[in-house]
């Protein structure tokens, strides 16, 4: 198992993000909802390279009230296998200041088995590991973001 670790920042407040997370993925799911993501890694240095892109399914959970840790708990895998790593983490908001969150997603992964797998960990894994973070974080922050300046324009 590896650590690893991105952030996000976000246009909304830490308590707005954790809230958002908690309803959506959470609170009205029986505090557990999972679903699909794909994930695209390029394989080399160059933009606009040759990729591997992996459906993995992403569990969110709220173990406890987000509103008292501002954590939720998080975890995927590769749909159907594979040499994508999985994942066990925490998802969890920080205030910036009154109106931004920086999004935090830390968490260990592991790399797919055997030696053939230690050896493409060696040579992928942590960019691929890394990749779906960054890819995770951008797709919630979109969310939250279009959900708060929904709720925003209603208060005006």
């Amino acid at each position: 198992m590896r650590d690893v670790a991105s952030e996000e920042p976000v246009d909304a407040p830490a308590g707005f993000v954790m809230n958002f997370l908690a309803t959506s993925f959470g609170e009205r799911r029986g505090g557990r909802a999972t679903f699909t993501m794909a994930v695209s890694v390029p394989l080399g240095m160059r933009a606009g390279g040759t990729a591997i892109t992996k459906d993995v399914d992403v569990t969110l959970s709220c173990e406890t009230s987000p509103a008292e840790n501002r954590a939720i708990g998080i975890r995927w895998a590769p749909r159907g296998g594979g040499a994508f790593p999985t994942f066990i983490g925490r998802l969890r908001a920080e205030p910036v200041d009154e109106t931004h969150a920086l999004m935090k997603l830390e968490g260990r992964y592991a790399a797919p088995g055997g030696t053939l797998g230690r050896l493409f960990d060696v040579v992928a894994g942590t960019r691929i590991a890394e990749a779906t973070l960054r890819q995770l974080l951008e797709t919630v922050r979109a969310a939250i973001e279009a959900d708060y300046r929904v709720r925003i324009g209603m208060a005006m």
